[in-house]
């Protein structure tokens, strides 16, 4: 009896659907997109409306070849790529290459891999929605459009770099806000807070000055007023302290205010990335990894692997009626009855964002998966993002939180001070999720403290006034969460796309990573001034988002996508001839200056990478190669080994792949590794090298024989081995005797055999000495 052929994009999520439908289905992966636009050329035929030109990916072939086989003997064909364009369009290309009839070819979709999900959608298949592969192909042209036209000039112009519609604008915008950096004009002011106590007691409070002679006292970033001032000189401080210092400090307000702490929304692509950039200090991309690794499922014992969160690109924060009716129940029967709202609780979005709402929120696939209950099948980064994911949607169907804000104003002459003092009431939601910093609340945080059982009229003690300088700051570099943020406001990219701007940016070097901001480099500034000056509305913020808006108007069929193709490249075409005719070259200097001439040197792009060239070219042809890191290869250094071929002195020369041992002499050619051993024989018998620390051609360090570059022993560990301090004192496995190696993991350090076979491991004790 025939199967029937279900294929998704990954292998993980392969497997995890394969344990959920049994053996009467054959799944299989495509490994995402089998069809694209050609590599080496545009792809597009223009003169033709737009029809691009797909071909099969070349390291695809084989896969497309084992999928159509397993299709032609299935009695159906099911294509479960992701509920999103992407995923449609995959599958729209898998149907265009299979050539299967339509009554054997489907389309399902699920929004979480459960056995619930995949089976309800194996019931209901649909036929391949066009609209949204429409949506998709314009986004690919429009793409390949601006990329295969503007880059080549870049190319020419500044040297070997391309350019990208959305991550272009995303350029702009970093090295707008560093111009904003460089052009801030600190200001100064001042703050006055007065150390108080209650007359015999010892409880200290602070409280900040409020009003002076009846205006209220601002800092200079907030908005000023008639009935407001700023201070802004050490002169006006000291004025105020010596007319304030002696005065009788008396309680002349005592309020309570209750308010609502409200519960946040359930988790979105862009504010998953951005809790777990600022509570875990995940990077976009890595929060995007764990997600997909959760979503596809994790193995959970007897269980077998489960889905444990929904599709995580999403822009909607709708909850299905199932999961909000589970998790109240839960919240009940955990927490309390006090702990449900009323009523479920409901999200929308602002309709400018463009919100999409193809799918659910980010949450949970069951409440009852605690974090704690799947720790141990969880690794630490699962761990971690799925916490926050699971706090985060039961947090978002909990009551609010209660707080009770007393404030308190103390005068003393013409000089009012205010302190303020927050409780909690009723816990609320903060019960299972207090991660979210308020905005309001942190700014007015130097005014909070822990404020005794005042009364009105009650006299209090002056302990000492403390004047504090402060200079108004400019506006922080973006952060990768905050550029997201800021995209996702603007109505630029959409939750696919975020993670792959913020890589494409930093790959390309027009960005660099400074202590977790975003920086642009020369480069970036170099190649945005010339995009903004010639290409203006393609990098334009509002051009971009409406573009975007376009998109979806394809998705929802009120646009037709050849039309909309049209409508932007017959300006493009003209702006880009204009380009062509008036755009200058442009040199990006560097601070270093050519050894032969003096002249300075510039950044130049070759297709072996970047290296320093001097501006006099041709006349001066001086090139200094660069380093991954961008700076100049350092000069060779004297060491003390000897050539083995002239004994000569060997130098130590920079390599791509580390520092090696190069003869002095020019006319000889003897090079070798820099060896640095680790005091450990090689186990193998007879073979009497050393254990070396190596790194192989990606770079990643590993320990192997000294003879192994040799090819005559292929002993290697991707850990270091053992000195001393095994089981037995020695570095000896006590099962079978080989070397013991020292393996570090996130679960905690071990001890193993450097046998795979033996088996044999045990926790480290950290007495151990190892390489």
């Amino acid at each position: 009896m025939a199967k029937s052929l279900v294929i998704v994009e990954s292998p993980a999520k392969a497997k995890t659907i394969s344990k959920i439908l049994g053996k009467d289905f054959q799944v299989k992966a495509s490994i995402g997109h089998v069809r694209d636009l050609p590599r080496n050329k545009l792809g597009v035929n223009v003169r033709k409306n737009f029809e691009p030109e797909y071909e099969v990916l070349r390291e695809k072939e084989t896969i497309v070849s084992e999928l159509k086989e397993a299709a032609k003997e299935a009695d159906k064909v099911y294509l479960a790529p992701d509920p999103d364009r992407e995923g449609e369009a995959i599958a729209w290309h898998l149907s265009e290459l299979l050539n299967l009839p339509k009554n054997k070819l489907h389309r399902i979709e699920f929004n979480e891999i459960t056995k619930e999900a995949v089976l309800k959608a194996i019931k209901s298949p649909r036929q391949i929605d066009k609209r949204l592969v429409d949506a998709q192909q314009a986004r690919r042209v429009l793409d390949r459009l601006v990329g295969y036209k503007i880059s080549p000039l870049l190319w020419r112009k500044v040297n070997g770099r391309s350019a990208g519609r959305v991550q272009s604008v995303a350029v702009r915008l970093i090295c707008e806000r560093e111009a904003e950096i460089e052009a801030f004009d600190p200001q100064e002011y001042w703050s006055i807070k007065a150390e108080l106590s209650r007359t015999r007691s010892k409880q200290v409070f602070t409280a900040a000055l409020s009003k002076w002679q009846g205006k209220r006292v601002i800092a200079a970033t907030d908005k000023q007023t008639a009935n407001s001032m700023i201070i802004s000189t050490e002169k006006k401080t000291k004025e105020i302290l010596k007319a304030t210092d002696g005065k009788d400090f008396k309680v002349i307000s005592v309020s309570d205010k209750e308010s609502q702490r409200q519960t946040p929304p359930p988790f979105i692509t862009s504010t998953m990335q951005r809790e777990a950039a600022t509570q875990l200090g995940y990077a976009v991309k890595k929060t995007m990894q764990v997600a997909q690794s959760l979503y596809e499922g994790i193995e959970l014992g007897s269980q077998g692997p489960v889905g444990l969160i929904t599709y995580m690109r999403t822009d909607s924060t709708r909850i299905a009626k199932e999961a909000q009716d589970e998790a109240r129940a839960y919240i009940k029967a955990t927490y309390g009855k006090q702990y449900v709202p009323d009523k479920p609780k409901v999200y929308t979005r602002k309709a400018n964002n463009n919100v999409q709402d193809a799918h659910e929120a980010i949450r949970p696939t069951a409440a009852a998966h605690t974090p704690e209950s799947l720790k141990s099948h969880l690794n630490n980064d699962q761990f971690k993002l799925y916490k926050l994911i699971w706090e985060r949607f039961l947090a978002s169907q909990m009551t609010a939180a209660e707080l009770v804000t007393t404030s308190v104003e103390i005068e003393a002459g013409e000089a009012v001070f205010r302190a303020s003092d927050t409780k909690v009431k009723f816990a609320g939601f903060t019960l299972v999720y207090n991660r979210m910093i308020n905005e309001s609340e942190d700014e007015e945080e130097d005014n909070k403290t822990s404020l005794p059982d005042l009364k009105k009229g009650e006299a209090v003690n002056l302990k000492k006034l403390d004047p504090k300088q402060h200079f108004t700051q400019p506006p922080p570099r973006f952060s990768e969460a905050s550029l997201v943020k800021t995209l996702e406001e603007l109505g630029i990219g959409r939750p696919s796309t975020y993670a792959a701007t913020v890589n494409t940016i930093v790959d390309r070097k027009y960005v660099e990573r400074l202590q977790k901001q975003l920086s642009p480099t020369k480069l970036g500034q170099a190649v945005n001034l010339l995009l903004v000056e010639h290409f203006g509305d393609i990098v334009d913020v509002r051009f971009t988002a409406d573009m975007e808006a376009k998109l979806d108007q394809i998705e929802e069929d009120k646009v037709e996508w050849h039309g909309m193709l049209k409508e932007f490249y017959t300006p493009f075409g003209a702006t880009l001839k204009k380009a062509q005719e008036n755009m200058d070259k442009v040199l990006i200097l560097s601070e270093h200056k050519c050894p032969t001439c003096g002249q300075a040197m510039a950044v130049r792009s070759s297709r072996f990478g970047q290296f320093l060239g001097c501006i006099g070219y041709p006349d001066c042809k001086t090139k200094i190669a660069l380093t991954k890191e961008g700076q100049p290869v350092p000069e060779d250094r004297p060491s003390e080994e000897k050539c083995t071929t002239c004994k000569g002195p060997m130098l130590i020369r920079y390599g791509r792949y580390g520092d090696y041992l190069a003869c002095a002499a020019e006319e000889c050619k003897e090079q070798r590794p820099i060896l640095k051993y680790t005091g450990v024989a090689c186990p193998r018998e007879g073979c009497g090298g050393q254990i070396i620390e190596k790194k192989s051609w990606r770079g990643k360090m590993f320990y192997g024989c000294s003879h192994y570059s040799a090819k005559k022993c292929e002993t290697a560990f991707w850990y270091p081995p053992l000195i001393s301090g095994g089981p037995k004192g020695d570095s000896k496995c006590p099962k079978c005797k080989s070397l013991l190696i020292y393996k570090t993991l996130k679960r905690g350090d071990q001890i193993a055999c450097s046998v795979k076979d033996c088996g044999f491991a045990e926790q480290a004790t950290g007495l151990e000495k190892h390489a």
